[in-house]
């Protein structure tokens, strides 16, 4: 089954509007990580049969880590009038019971009411059992509801504080745009790739420990369908991460962990062109030293030529969940730029 990433998109922007865009602007940002979820139930059905599911389904391990991380941070509620610090937060669902007014269960989406870039879903039915059926129908689409949202939000953050030149430098090189960190810079790069890098330190225990995290973007010819498939796209990745991203000592570098978690292949509609997205570990051959990537490649058909963008991160004494999040609201900020014809001679 293809995963539709733009119709995600699409359905946040469309769907629920409850602030037009002029009293957005008074609204404070939307605060927590990505993967910050509150949901509103109560305590007695939190306690029953409703938290159950919901804990099942949301607190599900992430694929694709190297340490056992669930895909959201589940922080339940019970604060009826949601209090200031819960009402600035990106990701809410609520669940209701309305045995009066609800003819039959089902879901409404908002976006955008107590702060910017904010999603909140409801969930509505006459009693527990009905909550019950309508999550566990919709729970998929919830999961990639917030997570498409959870990388808008940082789409904004990287627009406003990322640097523009940087955009521009790839834009000129790969004639693709792309929406960078703030903080990334060029390692490599030359007419068919660039190799971004950010490094940084956080203190835990009283030292400070490495942060890093990168992507590599890069684009070759597209001359057959079986380009496409799974096994050769990482078969190419491996190849450029051997060739573009050294390791720390002589004669080591990057490639693809097939030992531990073989990586999952998907494939979905990425702004209407076909893409396959991967996740995985990578790891580094004479060196011990890994961590998480996510990985998209994509045909564009107009061009005959496939573009790769793989975004990986190493945080060795932190979670990656949120780090790996951050270099894949990059690679998904890709769109193909479209040559403008010339005007023909009269």
């Amino acid at each position: 089954m293809v995963k539709y990433f733009a119709l995600f998109l699409s359905v946040l922007f469309f769907i629920g509007c409850s602030s037009d865009e002029d009293n957005q602007r008074f609204l404070p940002m939307a605060s927590g990580e990505g993967g910050d979820l509150i949901v509103w139930v109560k305590q007695d059905m939190w306690k029953g049969k409703l938290g159950d599911t919901i804990r099942e389904k949301l607190r599900k391990t992430q694929y694709g880590l190297p340490q056992s991380e669930p895909i959201f941070n589940v922080q339940h509620t019970t604060d009826k009038s949601f209090s200031k610090v819960y009402k600035s937060f990106g990701n809410i669902l609520i669940f209701e019971i309305d045995p009066t007014r609800v003819t039959g269960p089902k879901m409404n989406i908002q976006k955008n009411v107590w702060a910017r870039h904010q999603l909140i879903v409801r969930i509505k039915a006459k009693n527990e059992e009905g909550l019950i059926k309508k999550f566990n129908e919709e729970s998929q689409n919830l999961i990639d509801y917030f997570e498409a949202k959870s990388l808008d939000r940082l789409y904004h953050k990287n627009k406003s504080a990322g640097s523009e030149e940087l955009n521009k430098r790839i834009d000129s090189l790969l004639n693709i745009e792309i929406t960078t960190m703030k903080g990334m810079y060029f390692a490599k790069s030359n007419k068919d790739f660039v190799w971004l890098r950010l490094e940084r330190e956080r203190e835990r225990g009283g030292f400070k420990h490495q942060i890093s995290q990168g992507v590599l973007v890069f684009k070759y010819p597209y001359t057959s369908p079986d380009q496409l498939q799974p096994t050769n796209i990482i078969n190419k990745a491996d190849s450029a991460l051997k060739a573009t991203i050294p390791g720390p000592v002589e004669n080591s570098y990057m490639d693809i962990d097939m030992r531990f978690v073989s990586p999952r292949a998907e494939e979905i509609n990425f702004r209407e062109h076909f893409a396959t997205e991967i996740r995985g570990l990578w790891r580094t051959e004479g060196y011990l030293m890994g961590g998480p990537f996510v990985m998209l490649t994509i045909l564009n058909e107009k061009k005959d030529e496939i573009v790769t963008a793989y975004g990986y991160a190493y945080a060795p004494e932190f979670d990656k969940r949120e780090y790996l999040r951050e270099v894949e609201a990059v690679i998904k900020s890709i769109r193909f730029k479209e040559k403008k014809k010339k005007k023909e001679e009269s």
